[in-house]
């Protein structure tokens, strides 16, 4: 590294540079979104990969306000949550299946027969499996969920953490 006339290297004049050229196509209109990787993980457990797309005029306008947890009027059928993922949303369905997996000690409640193409599902952990009782209770059941919409696979769900989060629909 050599030192110029005034103390500073020319690489550190260049990553000036660099950094200074950064900032101005950030502040030029360059949203991120943050994507959850394949790696097989949920929710902040995973690693994420940012993704950059330019803003259109629809990404620019305010996001509705999200939905109370006791507004029946708000909820969301299963089929758009995609849609919102990032947001705090009461989603609506009916749970086809309630999938206990041994291998990782949590239960997902399926909106689909088959989860794997399902645009929705939702996942209790182990950590917080004690506080629901019996989670077969809502298969068969419409239900709301309540909660942040996260993708996973390309499919949005929602962590049960507590059970203030889900009720059968009347």
């Amino acid at each position: 590294m050599q030192i110029t006339k005034n103390g500073i290297s020319n690489g550190v004049k260049k990553l000036s540079i660099l950094l200074l050229l950064l900032i101005l196509f950030l502040l030029s209109g360059c949203a991120y979104k943050i994507v959850q990787d394949d790696s097989g993980n949920s929710g902040n457990q995973g690693l994420i990969k940012q993704e950059s797309e330019p803003l259109t005029p629809q990404a620019q306008t305010p996001a509705e306000p999200t939905s109370s947890v006791g507004d029946k009027t708000e909820a969301i059928d299963y089929t758009q949550a995609t849609n919102f993922v990032g947001e705090n949303k009461t989603v609506r369905g009916q749970v086809v299946q309630v999938y206990y997996s041994a291998k990782s000690d949590t239960t997902f409640l399926n909106f689909c027969s088959n989860y794997q193409g399902c645009p929705f599902s939702s996942v209790v952990f182990s950590s917080d499996k004690g506080k629901f009782g019996d989670l077969n209770q809502y298969e068969g059941k419409t239900v709301e969920i309540t909660g942040l919409v996260k993708s996973y696979k390309g499919s949005a769900e929602i962590i049960l953490k507590n059970p203030s989060q889900i009720k059968i629909a009347e």
